[in-house]
């Protein structure tokens, strides 16, 4: 796997989906896994990295058409 990542909302939905499935999942990290990407890299029943493998974890977004963006942690502005 190698992600620069995407969609949040994406991610967490293919998390959930290979969660479900009767297989064991397996993920070699051989570049990087960025942003969503981690969701679905974590749903790995075994994760292998190589020694360069980048992983980036940052705060989600979330976007409302319309108001806006508001990040995270400013959820609290909304109500």
């Amino acid at each position: 796997m190698s992600s620069g990542g995407g969609d949040v909302l994406s991610g967490f939905m293919a998390e959930n989906y290979l969660n479900g499935l009767p297989i064991e999942v397996t993920f070699f990290n051989v570049g990087n896994v960025d942003s969503s990407a981690s969701v679905i890299y974590c749903a790995g029943s075994k994760r292998y990295a190589v020694p360069e493998a980048r992983f980036i974890i940052h705060e989600v977004s979330l976007t409302f058409t319309a108001n806006g963006q508001y990040p995270a942690h400013d959820v609290s502005a909304l109500v």
